[in-house]
């Protein structure tokens, strides 16, 4: 089954909405690479996964129980570190213009995420 985000949504008291109404369905042992400018809501997902975060709407499901009504056996630093390690490896391989140049280029073409994320492993020689 794996992970499923269904409909989920995220507003912080007193600012602008962090995720909104993002759906996704990700199979088991699958590995999936969130790409998005600084703010656009990655980490806000990824900690709705291990409940260090709760969706102001919508719900996330593990094999089809949610999150919210169930204790997960998640680590949450794991999945943490596991998405900081990720990130780290790409900004350390890639210069501050590599990015912009790479992020540039996804706008105006309108890429598909898939796309963008293997340009963005690519270009930091990790794929």
């Amino acid at each position: 089954m794996g992970i499923e985000f269904e409909a989920v949504s995220k507003v912080y008291p007193g600012s602008s909405p962090a995720v909104t109404e993002f759906s996704l369905t990700v199979p088991s042992h699958r590995t999936v690479v969130l790409v998005g400018s600084s703010g656009s809501g990655k980490t806000t997902l990824l900690r709705m996964v291990n409940r260090m975060v709760e969706p102001t709407l919508g719900r996330v499901l593990i094999d089809g129980t949610d999150v919210a009504t169930h204790v997960v056996p998640v680590a949450s630093d794991a999945v943490d570190d596991a998405a900081s390690e990720v990130v780290d490896e790409v900004s350390a391989k890639l210069t501050t213009e590599e990015l912009m140049k790479l992020n540039s280029r996804s706008t105006e073409e309108k890429l598909p995420a898939a796309d963008i994320a293997g340009d963005w492993l690519s270009e930091a020689g990790l794929k």
